[in-house]
């Protein structure tokens, strides 16, 4: 028979066992849950929003130390992952003149541990409420904010290793009440934008490749103002020379983009050429291309690229008026190309009140955007029609020199139904192949070739025609 003092022993002992089995799981759950509090709980606490500021401001005094100027942010909201939003925030260049304000700058993006990899993806990116202000003084080597690209930009290295450029990528853009303003003192230009709303959607954002890419970009109610003053080129002993650049490179790459649909409604244009013409010399019902003012702009594109001032694509439509009465209905084209050589519209339609033209019209000039300043003379014109009518009213627009040409003078109200080809500047136009009725009083087919046409007595128009159709009231007018 068992002793009863072994029994209890043994119960004791038992018992002593089962009560470690079970300390043991709550032991190793406490330091658990004591190894996740010691990681998690400075994440957890930098939610609240007092942390968050706190710690936006110690940031921003380090910038602001760093940079010798003013950064600055009123509140901070970041999310546990993935979102960043700063309100009021702001950032002066090193003359203390505002660099960026945003009233709400907001990121969302898939993750900072991405960093790790030397990448980051921002899903969507909105500006609200912001001033962007990029500028240059007449004696200035560089732009304002060149301090905060060399801050950032690696020393140059001796040895010949090189990391992997960083990769930032961007999916949705949302700009709202956003005002750009970039006056550069050594070219003399003073750019200043005003956007309502805008936004993008990218397929591809490549600023390595220099190539971005996207399915839709909208522009509302815009106001673009341009002004060219006098420009101080600086000499070329001045010129800045990169130091964080690779001198072996050859990259000559431009930057190209490309939208597959383009709308910009209710803009607004301004330019104000006062270095070639300080003041207006014309009446303001005369059009004058150093004095443009355009309003009811509206702008679609399809499949549209840009890349060094270069663009071409489909325009489905663009309509606008001018402050001289101008009005253009519609202008389209199946085939669209504009560059500082010419501009060439295939498949075209351009409507007026007045004025319907449809096929092809080519412009071309030698080089220089400011070929249009001289229209008359400087931009060769070559257009094909068929079944189209023009209002001179709407060339004389164009060519208000046309003015002192008796013909065009008398005639001003009348539209002239057209076929044929037009080639040359207006002071040397040619036609041929040519199907004219002026008036419902006179028909004309052949050729013709003309000289000077805007100065006055010295008019030329010679004719060779296959057939002449006129009356005596037609003549007299």
């Amino acid at each position: 028979m068992e002793d009863p003092t072994q029994k209890i022993e043994n119960q004791e002992l038992g018992s002593v066992r089962s009560k470690r089995r079970r300390l043991l799981p709550l032991i190793l759950r406490r330091l658990l849950q004591i190894v996740l509090t010691i990681i998690f709980l400075p994440i957890l606490s930098f939610q609240i929003p007092w942390v968050q500021n706190k710690a936006a401001h110690k940031l921003t005094e380090f910038l602001s130390k760093e940079w010798g100027t003013e950064v600055s942010v009123g509140n901070v909201r970041l999310g546990l992952f993935n979102h960043i939003k700063l309100e009021n925030f702001y950032l002066e260049d090193l003359n203390h003149d505002t660099l960026l304000y945003a009233g709400i700058l907001e990121i969302k993006h898939s993750g900072v541990f991405d960093l790790v990899l030397r990448k980051f993806k921002v899903e969507s990116l909105r500006l609200a409420d912001a001033e962007i202000r990029i500028s240059r003084a007449s004696e200035a080597k560089e732009q304002n904010y060149q301090f905060i690209v060399d801050y950032f930009s690696p020393k140059k290295q001796k040895s010949s290793s090189r990391k992997e450029p960083f990769q930032l990528d961007l999916r949705h853009l949302y700009l709202d009440r956003v005002h750009f303003l970039k006056p550069d003192g050594v070219k003399g230009e003073v750019f200043d934008v005003h956007l309502a709303h805008a936004e993008g959607h990218f397929d591809k954002f490549d600023l390595a490749g220099k190539h971005l890419s996207l399915s839709d970009f909208e522009l509302d109610s815009p106001d673009v103002k341009i002004t060219l003053t006098s420009s101080f080129p600086l000499p070329a002993s001045t010129l800045p020379v990169s130091t964080t650049v690779d001198e072996t490179s050859t990259d000559t790459n431009k930057l190209v983009i490309e939208i597959k649909n383009f709308d910009l409604n209710g803009g607004k244009f301004s330019l104000r050429n006062l270095r070639k013409e300080p003041t207006r010399l014309t009446h303001a019902d005369l059009l004058n291309f150093n004095y443009l003012d355009v309003m009811d702009l509206e702008i679609h594109l399809n499949e549209f690229r840009f890349s060094d001032l270069e663009f071409d694509g489909e325009v489905e439509k663009i309509s606008l008026r001018d402050t001289t009465g101008f009005v253009l209905e519609n202008l389209s084209a199946k085939q669209a190309a504009l560059s500082c050589r010419g501009m060439e519209l295939y498949g075209v339609n351009l409507k007026t009140p007045f004025t319907e033209l449809g096929d092809t019209l080519v412009f071309r000039y030698g080089g220089s955007y400011t070929a249009w300043e001289d229209f008359v003379n400087e931009v060769k014109i070559d257009g094909r029609f068929h079944d189209s009518h023009v209002a001179l009213q709407d060339i004389m627009k164009f060519a208000p020199a046309l003015e002192n040409n008796p013909f065009f003078k008398e005639n001003k109200s009348q539209v002239i139904d057209i076929e044929g080809q037009f080639k040359g500047p207006i002071n040397r136009l040619d036609g041929k192949n040519l199907k004219i009725n002026i008036a419902q009083g006179l028909d004309i087919e052949g050729s013709f070739s003309t000289r000077n046409l805007t100065v006055q007595d010295e008019q030329f128009l010679h004719l060779n025609l296959t057939k002449l159709r006129t009356d005596v009231r037609t003549l007299k007018k």
